[in-house]
């Protein structure tokens, strides 16, 4: 899939001048809004001349303000497709030969491959830090379509660390959780298209509760964004009715692997006693010669 002017500017980024710069900092503050106005209008934003807006979508590779226009256009109606959009597009094409698993596996490592050059290292270490510091409670809310991702998140988080929320963006119940949050509490939200109101709303509030917000997003960037102090952009985007889960959990499990390595002398007492529990609450157990028998709940 093509990529959206907001990863084709940070690719450019050590290619840009510092009035460039200035115009890149204009629009990704309020993407992608912020690229459909007039070039006056982005110009007087960047504090930078009319010209220089011509030379930034140049060095982007658009042929001029127009096209770089009609191309953020193009991003804000792609953040609303559904399915059946997508669907609708797909019918056109011809089908890759071959089985279907393999396209879309070819496809979803290209966005590995893609995004992992992408990452800024000090972005990811800075939230592991966050994770890791049992002073901050930490909340996940995940929407319709991500909330089995913040969940496993949940998951596998509190068991190396006490304090972990997990939130349904799409529930009111999410509300009576926005009242326990306190100034220093970290909020991982996790946003696609098609974004939610809730999960917006929920981001809103708890800036203003002075809670640090992680955004987890795709390509076209959640208006959570506003509200977020590190976001993470990972391509969901295929040549398949439904946007694809698999980067956003992969990404998901390898921050939280990071954080149990960096707390792993309180976490590992911790994950002791927790297996204690599972393992009385197992249906069965391995013998010595490797085959089940019953636990002792069994008998």
């Amino acid at each position: 899939m093509q990529n959206t002017a907001s990863e084709t500017i940070k690719a450019a980024w050590g290619t840009l001048t510092d009035t460039e710069k200035k115009v890149a900092h204009a629009i990704l503050s309020g993407y992608p809004l912020s690229g459909l106005g007039t070039i006056s209008e982005l110009a007087q934003k960047a504090h930078v001349s009319a010209a220089t807006i011509t030379r930034f979508v140049s060095r982007l590779g658009y042929p001029n303000f127009i096209a770089f226009r009609e191309a953020m256009r193009g991003e804000i109606e792609a953040q609303f497709l559904s399915p059946i959009d997508k669907q609708r597009a797909l019918s056109t094409r011809a089908r890759p030969e071959g089985p279907g698993f393999l396209a879309m596996f070819d496809e979803v490592s290209g966005h590995i491959r893609e995004s992992a050059g992408r990452f800024q290292e000090g972005d990811f270490r800075e939230v592991v830090s966050l994770l890791s510091d049992r002073s901050r409670r930490i909340f996940l809310a995940g929407g319709r379509m991500t909330r089995t991702v913040t969940a496993h998140m949940a998951l596998t988080l509190h068991a190396l660390r006490p304090d972990v929320r997990l939130m349904d963006a799409s529930s009111l119940d999410a509300v009576e959780q926005i009242a326990d949050m306190r100034p220093k509490d970290v909020l991982i939200a996790m946003d696609i298209r098609r974004y939610q109101r809730g999960a917006i709303e929920l981001a809103r509030r708890a800036s203003a509760k002075g809670c640090k917000i992680v955004l987890i997003t795709d390509e076209w960037i959640s208006p959570i964004s506003a509200y977020a102090s590190t976001i993470f952009a990972l391509k969901v985007g295929t040549d398949s009715i439904w946007d694809s889960l698999a980067l956003p959990l992969l990404f998901g499990e390898a921050l939280v692997n990071a954080v149990g390595l960096e707390i792993w002398p309180q976490a590992q007492p911790r994950l002791r006693e927790l297996e204690g529990y599972w393992s009385s609450w197992m249906t069965f157990d391995i013998g010595e010669d490797g085959s089940p028998k019953a636990s002792d709940q069994d008998r």
